[in-house]
């Protein structure tokens, strides 16, 4: 946890909000697309075997996109938490009085 010894309240919620503001592009999770499910699911009965063909092709790429989606979202994870990390550790060593951290 923090080592808040010393610091008023008021600057450690500032230096806590600073470093949560200077997160990177990359740790909000703005890469990581949400892919769309396709409609054709949602049109009722398969009229042909190609219409069934079609929308079964469809599932299963959208199943794909999800697979990948969620290993983005689960880097993006592990991303932010090096980060936070990272910077919870530089944080702690300048509120310790350290000079090159």
């Amino acid at each position: 946890m923090f080592f808040l010894n010393g610091l008023s309240k008021g600057a450690a919620a500032a230096a806590l909000l600073l470093v949560g503001l200077h997160q990177p592009v990359s740790a909000m999770g703005l890469f990581c697309t949400r892919p769309t499910a396709p409609s054709c699911p949602m049109m009722g009965k398969f009229d042909s075997d190609w219409e069934f063909s079609s929308c079964k092709s469809e599932m299963e790429s959208y199943q794909d996109s999800i697979e990948r989606y969620f290993d983005c979202l689960n880097d993006e994870k592990t991303a932010t938490i090096r980060e936070y990390n990272e910077a919870v550790e530089r944080f702690n060593c300048y509120a310790r009085g350290g000079s090159f951290c």
